[in-house]
């Protein structure tokens, strides 16, 4: 699939959409989410999402790096983690019921790292039943992470663009009425005069 279309959204959300689609699409997977790291909380928020019901998302809605899910301990580690069948890994026991009522049995998180090398994210698909990657799934599972991460910092570095040019016109607009207000001023006095 081409980027073109991508790289002229402007919209966060829109734009992750777009390549969980191609991530799930590209790997066969039945469901999936696009975690973002919401610096403010230190914890991941699902961005983008398909295939899961409001408990499940309700349930999962963030993830601390203390967690040992998927999304945690891609989280932590800063590497993928595949979870060939969640009803045999041990540390998994905790979210084996959420599993169970949203459908899947096996998931990856693959972590969004920055151009500075920082977590940003987490892109994971899920399975109905248990799966195993293989490594040319592992490469196009590498690359659109890595599209994923340009793309979030692409619309970060917009958002702050956009911000501190309305604060420099704020910052014109307000100098300009005050160069106004001491020429009525200066013009008024002469006047008087």
């Amino acid at each position: 699939r081409t980027n073109d279309g991508l790289w002229r959204t402007h919209d966060l959300k829109a734009g992750l959409e777009q390549i969980l689609n191609d991530g799930i699409a590209l790997l066969e997977a039945d469901m999936g989410n696009i975690r973002v790291l919401n610096s403010e909380s230190g914890t991941l928020e699902i961005l983008a999402q398909r295939g899961f019901g409001p408990d499940f998302l309700e349930y999962f809605r963030t993830v601390s790096p203390e967690e040992n899910s998927a999304w945690g301990r891609s989280f932590r580690s800063g590497k993928r983690v595949v979870i060939e069948d969640v009803n045999v890994d041990p540390d998994y026991a905790p979210y084996r019921a959420a599993a169970e009522r949203a459908g899947y049995r096996s998931v990856q998180s693959t972590p969004l790292l920055g151009s500075n090398g920082k977590l940003i994210g987490v892109f994971s698909t899920h399975f109905r039943e248990p799966h195993r990657l293989f490594e040319p799934e592992l490469l196009w599972l590498d690359l659109n992470a890595n599209r994923a991460a340009q793309f979030i910092e692409r619309v970060r570095t917009e958002e702050r663009l956009q911000r501190a040019t309305r604060a420099i016109m704020a910052a014109r607009e307000e100098n300009n009425r005050e160069v106004a207000r001491e020429l009525h001023d200066v013009f008024s006095q002469e006047l008087v005069a």
